[in-house]
């Protein structure tokens, strides 16, 4: 009986994880505008201190969910970016560079991709995009 009490609170425990979630590229759906989200340049996770996972296909539905939820954003454990660089990888949005630029195609419009660092954002940067934050990307009407 003992064991068993054990066994539960373990189980419990490791449900409550606060890791990110694979996406399943045309299955999921994005939680905020309901569109399956297909592209893996785009997009990311927000995953609750419960261990809730919220999925996006592009950076401007994930922000829009944010500031939409900013009153219960202490709730919120991560917020994870895909790299545009390299598809599927995902990136600590507070760590990642946002890049605006017209000739980025993003699900949504929004021409928003995220990179692990200024210098990769490239030559699309440097001729007429726009560099910014997580927080800075927060304060953008998207």
């Amino acid at each position: 009986m003992h064991w068993q009490i054990n066994l539960i609170g373990i189980l419990l425990m490791a449900s409550c994880s606060n890791d990110p979630a694979p996406i399943r590229y045309g299955q999921d759906t994005c939680d905020y505008c309901r569109m399956t989200i297909m592209d893996p340049r785009f997009g990311g996770e927000i995953v609750t201190r419960k261990g809730r996972v919220y999925k996006f296909d592009s950076e401007e539905c994930l922000v829009k969910y944010f500031k939409s939820h900013h009153s219960k954003s202490g709730d919120f454990a991560k917020v994870v970016v895909n790299n545009f660089a390299q598809p599927g990888q995902l990136l600590d949005a507070d760590q990642a560079v946002f890049l605006q630029e017209n000739t980025i195609r993003s699900p949504m419009g929004g021409n928003t991709a995220a990179f692990s660092n200024k210098a990769i954002t490239g030559k699309a940067a440097a001729e007429n995009g726009r560099l910014i934050k997580w927080n800075e990307l927060l304060k953008t009407e998207q």
